[in-house]
Protein backbone atom coordinates (compact mmCIF):
# COMPACT_ATOMS: atom_id res chain seq x y z
CA UNK A 1 0.00 0.00 0.00
CA UNK A 2 1.18 3.63 -0.09
CA UNK A 3 0.22 6.09 2.17
CA UNK A 4 -0.02 9.72 2.79
CA UNK A 5 -0.40 10.79 6.58
CA UNK A 6 0.22 14.59 8.08
CA UNK A 7 1.64 15.84 10.80
CA UNK A 8 1.51 19.73 11.99
CA UNK A 9 0.87 20.94 8.40
CA UNK A 10 3.45 18.68 6.74
CA UNK A 11 3.09 15.27 4.65
CA UNK A 12 4.74 11.95 4.66
CA UNK A 13 4.24 9.43 1.40
CA UNK A 14 5.17 6.20 2.14
CA UNK A 15 4.91 2.30 1.82
CA UNK A 16 3.67 -0.35 4.26
CA UNK A 17 3.40 -3.71 3.67
CA UNK A 18 1.58 -5.14 6.79
CA UNK A 19 -1.18 -2.43 7.40
CA UNK A 20 -1.68 1.09 7.81
CA UNK A 21 -2.67 0.92 11.37
CA UNK A 22 0.53 -0.52 12.43
CA UNK A 23 2.77 2.20 10.08
CA UNK A 24 0.53 4.60 12.06
CA UNK A 25 1.20 3.44 15.20
CA UNK A 26 5.45 3.31 14.11
CA UNK A 27 5.37 6.60 13.08
CA UNK A 28 3.23 8.10 15.92
CA UNK A 29 5.67 6.15 18.34
CA UNK A 30 8.08 9.31 19.77
CA UNK A 31 5.78 11.70 17.80
CA UNK A 32 4.70 14.23 20.45
CA UNK A 33 1.94 15.96 17.43
CA UNK A 34 -0.89 13.78 16.45
CA UNK A 35 -0.45 11.88 13.19
CA UNK A 36 -3.60 11.69 10.59
CA UNK A 37 -4.02 9.89 7.64
CA UNK A 38 -4.78 11.31 4.39
CA UNK A 39 -5.15 8.08 2.28
CA UNK A 40 -3.97 5.11 1.57
CA UNK A 41 -4.03 3.17 -1.92
CA UNK A 42 -3.82 -0.67 -3.08
CA UNK A 43 -1.32 -0.87 -5.89
CA UNK A 44 0.80 -4.08 -7.01
CA UNK A 45 3.52 -1.68 -7.86
CA UNK A 46 4.49 0.58 -4.24
CA UNK A 47 8.05 1.10 -5.09
CA UNK A 48 7.04 2.53 -8.51
CA UNK A 49 4.30 4.59 -7.18
CA UNK A 50 6.29 5.98 -4.19
CA UNK A 51 9.72 7.08 -6.30
CA UNK A 52 6.77 8.60 -8.63
CA UNK A 53 5.17 10.71 -6.04
CA UNK A 54 8.66 11.37 -3.94
CA UNK A 55 9.99 12.98 -7.41
CA UNK A 56 7.26 15.09 -8.42
CA UNK A 57 7.11 16.70 -4.90
CA UNK A 58 10.98 16.74 -4.30
CA UNK A 59 11.16 20.23 -4.43
CA UNK A 60 8.31 20.51 -1.07
CA UNK A 61 11.08 17.99 0.45
CA UNK A 62 11.67 18.45 3.97
CA UNK A 63 13.49 15.32 5.42
CA UNK A 64 12.77 11.98 5.22
CA UNK A 65 9.89 11.23 3.19
CA UNK A 66 8.14 14.20 4.82
CA UNK A 67 6.88 17.35 2.61
CA UNK A 68 5.78 20.74 2.69
CA UNK A 69 2.42 20.75 0.21
CA UNK A 70 -1.14 22.23 0.47
CA UNK A 71 -3.65 19.57 2.24
CA UNK A 72 -5.08 19.78 -1.29
CA UNK A 73 -2.59 18.81 -2.74
CA UNK A 74 -1.78 15.72 -0.86
CA UNK A 75 -4.93 14.69 -1.23
CA UNK A 76 -4.86 14.79 -4.94
CA UNK A 77 -1.52 12.64 -5.33
CA UNK A 78 -3.89 9.75 -4.45
CA UNK A 79 -5.34 9.82 -7.90
CA UNK A 80 -1.94 9.11 -9.39
CA UNK A 81 -1.84 5.58 -7.67
CA UNK A 82 -3.28 2.87 -9.20
CA UNK A 83 -2.98 -1.05 -9.40
CA UNK A 84 -1.36 -1.95 -12.62
CA UNK A 85 -1.90 -5.00 -13.87
CA UNK A 86 0.61 -7.60 -13.35
CA UNK A 87 3.31 -7.84 -16.80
Amino acid sequence: MVYCVECEGFYKIGVTSYGIRKRLQSIQTGNPFEVKIVWVKRTNNVGKYERMLHQQLKDSHVRGEWYAIPRVLAKELKHIVTHDEES
